[in-house]
């Protein structure tokens, strides 16, 4: 992280008790750094709290780094309806295929809030007969994360191929890679799932942690990527509303996720 970065970082807690006008100050520092500037490190604290209760000028700075706890001790949620307000999400008709897959985001985003949770909850237990309620609802929830394969189905099989035909490659290039490492990581929590009770408890927690605390901020991080940068281009890009009202029809064959 910069040393700008630090040091603003220093001075949004020095302020916490003090700040009175949010939206000016997120203003005022987000004005000192480059808005350009986006790794992957610097985005991955994105889904903390789920990719749509960010307001715009918390995305800005949540682009650039400062911590996203910083941030909600001073600003909270004083300006989310400005967002709310103004998003693609809200702008579609009713019965437009993009709110199937935002539905599915929510439902999604809502477990992973849960299981990060659970993990944390396993660290007060000793043992697997303490920590039986929490395992079960780790099943129960990797059952649903298993369904996302219907919603990226749905993804790569409608919504990236019109991109592709509409001349716009590299988005759909993206999602592809991002959807096959989260396949792999999938699969990799339900394989440890699978193992519940049968290894020793503080090793299988141990993994356990580890695998969730990569997974879900890559999750949230893909699920932040679409709704700002996929969606959103496809909207842009395909003007046509038979073929949205084609792609409805396809979406719908494919099913719902299971959640």
């Amino acid at each position: 992280m910069s040393a700008i970065g630090n040091e603003q970082r220093r001075l949004l807690k020095t302020l916490q008790s003090e700040a009175k006008d949010a939206k000016n100050l997120l203003k005022l520092v987000a004005a000192s750094q480059d808005p350009e500037v986006v790794s992957r490190d610097q985005m991955e604290f994105l889904g903390v709290v789920g990719s749509r209760v960010l307001t715009p000028e918390e995305c800005e700075l949540a682009k650039q780094g400062i911590s996203i706890d910083d941030l909600r001790r001073i600003c909270g949620r004083k300006i989310e309806e400005n967002q709310r307000n103004n998003s693609l999400r809200d702008s579609l008709p009713p019965n437009h295929m993009l709110r199937i897959v935002y539905a599915e985001h929510d439902l999604l985003l809502y477990f992973l809030y849960d299981l990060m949770n659970l993990s944390a909850c396993l660290y007060k237990m000793t043992d697997w007969a303490a920590s039986i309620k929490d395992t079960k609802k780790i099943s129960h929830i990797v059952v649903h994360l298993c369904a996302m394969d219907a919603h990226q189905i749905r993804e790569e099989q409608v919504i990236l191929p019109q991109l592709v035909a509409h001349g716009c490659s590299d988005v759909p290039k993206l999602i592809f890679a991002e959807h096959k490492r989260l396949r792999r990581q999938r699969v990799e929590i339900k394989e440890l799932t699978d193992t519940i009770e049968k290894r020793d408890f503080a090793e299988w927690r141990g993994s356990f942690d580890d695998v969730i605390r990569t997974f879900v901020p890559a999750t949230r991080e893909h699920v932040y990527k679409e709704e700002h940068i996929l969606y959103p281009e496809a909207a842009k890009t395909i003007s046509d509303p038979q073929v949205w009202d084609d792609m409805k029809t396809a979406c719908d064959k494919l099913g719902l996720c299971c959640f």
